[in-house]
């Protein structure tokens, strides 16, 4: 998994693939369903172990929700990284 990951450019690159094809998947359609049935497995190994909220107790428009809130925090934190490493707007170089 970590050479798919370093392949990808890192944790954010990948996220942010990742959410770049579930938005650009149509609702309803196949590629969408695997995309969401991939991130609730994941959403229920990392419940298992940090959380005590059970997703099997959840519905089905809770795990959409709790999965696109996370997607959007994955992006948050993906732009906030590649707008660190920019630098300020005054022409100043990044740091190194």
């Amino acid at each position: 998994m970590t050479a798919v990951v370093k392949e990808h450019g890192g944790v954010a690159a990948l996220a942010k693939a990742y959410v770049e094809d579930y938005k650009a998947s149509p609702p309803g359609s196949i590629a969408r369903a695997r995309l969401l049935e991939g991130t609730s497995r994941l959403i229920q190994l990392v419940s298992k172990r940090d959380s005590p909220t059970k997703v099997d107790d959840m519905t089905d428009e809770e795990i959409e929700q709790e999965i696109e809130n996370r997607l959007n925090r994955i992006v948050e934190k993906t732009n906030s990284i590649e707008a660190s490493k920019e630098g300020p707007d005054d022409g100043t170089p990044p740091p190194q």
